[in-house]
């Protein structure tokens, strides 16, 4: 794996439920709904480093934090919903139908951006996606951030020594 988002995306919402240190990034007053406020924050900023080399993927999981678990939920996932979430999620960015263009300084559409999807790329999407639920597997983890990385942490192990 290469490459990926260089900075933090978060929600105001999700900041207060689960990681309340990171509220000094938001702007103090803000009369904006707390699910649709946003801040980028560098990960230099939490001091945090960039990885940049080529690396194998080993493990992988679906996240839901959820604060309001006493108990972690915990298993390999393979399900149509599952499937069908992945591709829509690889495919969106390529067809370019997740994010919209803006230019100007009035934030004005850009307007029509051609596909970037081939065919090619669609069996590159989906050989991926089979290979990431049929060789690697997936789990799915939900409960409080402390079960989940401790989950996480376990299960990483655990993989090191098999």
């Amino acid at each position: 794996m290469r490459g990926g988002t260089k900075f933090l995306f978060l929600r105001r919402e999700s900041a207060t439920r689960t990681l309340p240190a990171l509220l000094k990034y938001f702007k103090q007053e803000s009369d904006k709904d707390p699910w649709l406020e946003k801040a980028i924050i560098q990960p230099e900023d939490l001091g945090l480093g960039l990885e940049l080399r080529e690396l194998e993927v080993k493990e992988t999981f679906l996240v839901h934090v959820d604060e309001t678990k006493q108990t972690l939920f915990s298993h390999r996932i393979d399900d149509l919903p599952t499937r069908l979430y992945l591709n829509e999620n690889f495919s969106r960015y390529i067809r370019v139908t997740s994010t919209t263009m803006l230019g100007g300084d009035n934030y004005d559409l850009l307007g029509y951006v051609p596909s970037l999807d081939t065919k090619r790329f669609y069996k590159w999407r989906q050989a991926l996606i089979k290979h990431l639920l049929d060789v690697r597997g997936i789990r799915y983890v939900s409960g409080s951030l402390p079960l989940i990385v401790r989950e996480i942490q376990r299960l990483c192990r655990q993989s090191q020594n098999v």
